[in-house]
C-alpha cells in the first residue's frame, strides 16, 4: 500500500478533500478514522491513529494525547510533549508539523498499521513512529528519531518518550487518584505496588541506587479506577533507564483533582554531527483495566513474541521449604541433620543449608571447623536430606568476595568504578566480581558444578541484592568495549549457572532471592523460583506474588519465603491464598543455640501442621492465577482468585470485614461454597456473578465449585 503524506503547504487542499460526514465524526469521536490520520486547521488536533482499544493524536507542536477505547472512551489526560531530548541541558519540546503519513505493516509483532509524522524545531528534525499491531490491540509501539540539519554538531544529553499526563477522572472520587507499579530498587526496600498521592516523587532508575542496589523490570504502571497506563521498552538486555513518576495536583479538575506524570528516558552523552540520525530504543504503551497484572502479562506476552524464552521448572519446585536460616551464620552439621525429620514430619518437602557453611563469602571451601570431612560431609548431608524425602538446596551468593578472602585480592576480577575503587556489597563487606570477565564466569561454572554434580544438591539458592543489576565496569583489565558491558552480562551470568547447573542435573531448581529489589525481568528467564524476597510485611507477600504471577505466568513456582517474615510470623494465609510456596526457618530447641523467635514451639508445631495440610490439599501454587479478576489498588477487600481443578480459589484480606463479597470468574450455573481452611459450608452460589454475605478477620480463604 502506498502511504498517504500530508505536508503544512497541502494543508488547505486536504481540509477541501474532507467530507462533512468526516468532520462531524471527528468532532464527535475525538478519533480519527481507523483507516487515514485526520488533518483538522485551526484546531490543536492534526493527526491522529486509531485501533480497537487505543488511539494517540498529535497537535500541531507534535505533543501528543493517548485516548484508551476499553470500558468507553477515557482520555488519559491533555496534550503533552510526550517524545523529545535535551541538548546542552535544555529541553527540545515544541517540534512544528512538516508530514503525516500512515501505511499498513507487517512486523515482528504481525501486521498492524504506522502512522509516522514527522517535524522540525531549529533545525533538529523529529522522526515519531507510532505502530499498533492487530494481534495485540491494547499496545501501541512507539519508534523516534532525530535528525541534525543545523549544520553544527549537537550533543544529545537524554532522550525522553513517552512523557504522559495522567488525569483524576472528573467521575468519582477515588482516594488516592492512582495505584501504580514501580520498577525502582532501592535500599529501604519499598513496596512494588503502592497508592500514589499529590507530592509523590519516584525516579525509578534501573541503574545502580545504591552500591548494591538497583535493576528492575522496565515497566511502569499508573492506573486510576477506570483506565491503565504502562510504558517500558522491549529490549533483550538491561538498559540505563529512568521510569520516573510524579503526582502534582491538578485544580482545574475540581475538588481532589490530581495529575500523574510518567516517562521513560536515558542518559546518552551522544554526539551528533550534521545529518547525523539518533534512534532511540523503541518504547511502548499499554492501556488496560484493572491492576498492573494486566500490563505485566502483556510485557511478557511481548517479549516471548519477541523470542524470550522461560526455563519450567522441576515438579519439586512447589513442595514447601524448609531453611536453616534460622540457625544463622553459626549452623552446625548437627543442628541440620538433627531438624531433617521434623521438617519432613511437617509437610515439608525442600531443606536448604544456607548461609554458614563456607570458609567466607566468595570463599567457597566447606568450613573445616563446621564440616571436617569436608567434601564427604556434604555428600553424606544430601544424601541424608534425600533419605528424609527432602530435596536438597544449597544457599550462595555468586560475584560476591569478601575482602580479606584471597578471592578479593584478585583486583583483575573486580568491577571498577569511574574512579578505580572496588564496588562493594554492603552486607557481606564484599566486593562485586564482574560478570562479564571470562575468568569470573569459568569460576562460576567451576563452583556449579562443584555443587551440582560433585556434592549433590539439587537446588541453589541465589541470594543478595546485588544479582539484581551491576553497575558499569571500568576496571581497564577487561577490556570491556564499553562499561556497560557489565550491566548486559547479568543475565547472561543466570543463563550460565542455569544451564550448566542443568547438565548434571535436568531437574535442577534455581531459587532467586535479590533481597527486596524489584527483579529484573532479564534474568529471570533463567531461574526457576523467585522469592518474596526478605518481604517487609504480609502485604508485600501478595503484592510480590501477582507480579510474579504476572512477570512468569500464572502458574509460576512463587515462594512466598520463611512465615516467619510475615506479619506476626504466623502469615501462611498471605502466601497459599496468592498461589505462593509456603517456607519456614524454625529451629529445634534442643539443637543448640538459635533466636528464640524461631524456635518450634507446640503451638507453633500445630499452626504448621494445619496451614501445610491446607497447602497440599489446595496445591494453589499450580493453579491458574486470575489476576484479572481484582483490583489490588481499588478493590476492597483486596483480592485473590485462583482457578484448579475445576474450582475457584478466592483469597480475602482485610483487618476486617462484615458485607457482601464478589466472587468473580464463576461459570453461569449453581454453585457450594465452603471456607477452604475448615471445610464449613457458606452456602449456595449462583455464577457467574457471584454474591457471598459474610465477616471475618484478617483473611477468608474461599473454595466455590459446581453443584
Amino acid at each position: 500500500m502506498r502511504p498517504r503524506r500530508t505536508s503544512r503547504s497541502a494543508l488547505v487542499a486536504c481540509l477541501f478533500s474532507f467530507t462533512c460526514t468526516f468532520i462531524f465524526t471527528l468532532a464527535g469521536s475525538g478519533l480519527a478514522p481507523a483507516a487515514e490520520p485526520a488533518i483538522v486547521v485551526g484546531t490543536r488536533l492534526i493527526a491522529a491513529i486509531a485501533g480497537p482499544a487505543i488511539a494517540i493524536e498529535f497537535d500541531q507542536r507534535l505533543q501528543t494525547r493517548l485516548r484508551a477505547k476499553l470500558a468507553g472512551d477515557a482520555t488519559a489526560a491533555d496534550f503533552a510533549p510526550s517524545e523529545l531530548i535535551v541538548v546542552r541541558g535544555r529541553e527540545v519540546v515544541d517540534f512544528a508539523f512538516e508530514t503525516a503519513n500512515e501505511e499498513k505493516v507487517d512486523g515482528e509483532f504481525g501486521p498492524g498499521r504506522r502512522l509516522t509524522v514527522r517535524g522540525l524545531s531549529a533545525g533538529i528534525g523529529k522522526e515519531v513512529a507510532i505502530t499498533l499491531p492487530d494481534a495485540v490491540p491494547s499496545v501501541a509501539f512507539v519508534d523516534v528519531s532525530y535528525t541534525n540539519f543545523t549544520g553544527a554538531n549537537l550533543t544529545i544529553d537524554r532522550w525522553v518518550n513517552r512523557r504522559l499526563l495522567v488525569g483524576k477522572p472528573r467521575a468519582g472520587r477515588a482516594e488516592p487518584p492512582f495505584w501504580a507499579y514501580l520498577p525502582g530498587s532501592y535500599q529501604n526496600r519499598p513496596d512494588w505496588v503502592r497508592p500514589l498521592r499529590p507530592s509523590f516523587r519516584q525516579r525509578n532508575f534501573l541503574g545502580m541506587n545504591a552500591s548494591d542496589y538497583g535493576g528492575g523490570t522496565p515497566v511502569l504502571d499508573v492506573w486510576r479506577p477506570d483506565l491503565g497506563i504502562a510504558i517500558g521498552h522491549l529490549d533483550r538486555s538491561p538498559r540505563l533507564v529512568a521510569l520516573p513518576v510524579a503526582v502534582d495536583r491538578d485544580r482545574s479538575a475540581g475538588p481532589g483533582g490530581a495529575r500523574a506524570t510518567l516517562s521513560i528516558e536515558e542518559t546518552i552523552d551522544r554526539l551528533l554531527a550534521p545529518l547525523d540520525r539518533f534512534v532511540a530504543p523503541r518504547t511502548f504503551t499499554v492501556v488496560h483495566t484493572g491492576d498492573h497484572f494486566a500490563a505485566l502479562t502483556q510485557y511478557r506476552r511481548l517479549m516471548e513474541r519477541s523470542g524470550v524464552r522461560f526455563s519450567q521448572p522441576p515438579a519439586d519446585a512447589y513442595r514447601p521449604i524448609w531453611c536453616g536460616w534460622g540457625y544463622e551464620r553459626g549452623v552446625t552439621l548437627a543442628q541440620m541433620h538433627g531438624t531433617l525429620a521434623k521438617a519432613a514430619a511437617l509437610g515439608f518437602g525442600w531443606a536448604v543449608l544456607d548461609d554458614g557453611w563456607q570458609t567466607a563469602v566468595g570463599d567457597w571451601s566447606v568450613d573445616a571447623k563446621k564440616f571436617p570431612r569436608g567434601a564427604a560431609d556434604m555428600k553424606a548431608l544430601t544424601a541424608a536430606m534425600r533419605d528424609a524425602d527432602l530435596r536438597p538446596m544449597l544457599w550462595w551468593a555468586p560475584l560476591a568476595a569478601a575482602k580479606r578472602t584471597s578471592l578479593a585480592s584478585k583486583r583483575d576480577w573486580l568491577v571498577l568504578d569511574a574512579a578505580g575503587k572496588p564496588v562493594t556489597i554492603s552486607w557481606w563487606d564484599a566486593y562485586l566480581l564482574c560478570p562479564a570477565h571470562e575468568p569470573v564466569r569459568a569460576a562460576t561454572a567451576e563452583l556449579v558444578d562443584r555443587f551440582v554434580r560433585d556434592w549433590g544438591w539439587q537446588g541453589l539458592k541465589l541470594d543478595g541484592q546485588h544479582l539484581n543489576a551491576a553497575p558499569p565496569c571500568h576496571n581497564p583489565a577487561h577490556r570491556h568495549t564499553t562499561p556497560n558491558a557489565s550491566v548486559v552480562a547479568m543475565p547472561e551470568l543466570f543463563r550460565l549457572i542455569h544451564d550448566t547447573a542443568r547438565r548434571s542435573a535436568p531437574q535442577a531448581l534455581i531459587e532467586l532471592c535479590p533481597c527486596g529489589t524489584a527483579y529484573s525481568f532479564h534474568s529471570l528467564p533463567f531461574a526457576h523460583m523467585p522469592a518474596a524476597s526478605d518481604p517487609e510485611s504480609s502485604w508485600q507477600i501478595r503484592h510480590k506474588g501477582k507480579t510474579m504471577k504476572a512477570l512468569l505466568g500464572p502458574s509460576a513456582a512463587y515462594f512466598g519465603d520463611h512465615v516467619e517474615l510475615s506479619q506476626g510470623g504466623r502469615d501462611f494465609a498471605s502466601t497459599i491464598g496468592v498461589g505462593g510456596i509456603p517456607g519456614s526457618q524454625f529451629t529445634l530447641p534442643g539443637l543448640g543455640r538459635s533466636p528464640r523467635r524461631y524456635r518450634l514451639t507446640p503451638d507453633k508445631e500445630r499452626l504448621f501442621r494445619g496451614w501445610l495440610a491446607v497447602y497440599d490439599r489446595l496445591r494453589l501454587a499450580e493453579g491458574t492465577y486470575r489476576g484479572d479478576l481484582y483490583d489490588l489498588g481499588f478493590d476492597r477487600p483486596e483480592a485473590h482468585a485462583i482457578e484448579k481443578g475445576g474450582r475457584m480459589h478466592y483469597a480475602f484480606f482485610a483487618p476486617t470485614f462484615a458485607g457482601t463479597l464478589d466472587l468473580r470468574g464463576l461459570p453461569a450455573g449453581s454453585h457450594r461454597a465452603r471456607d477452604a481452611v475448615t471445610g464449613r459450608d457458606l452456602g449456595p452460589i449462583e455464577g457467574p456473578n457471584g454474591r457471598l454475605k459474610i465477616a471475618f478477620k484478617q483473611h477468608l480463604l474461599v473454595i466455590v465449585e459446581p453443584r
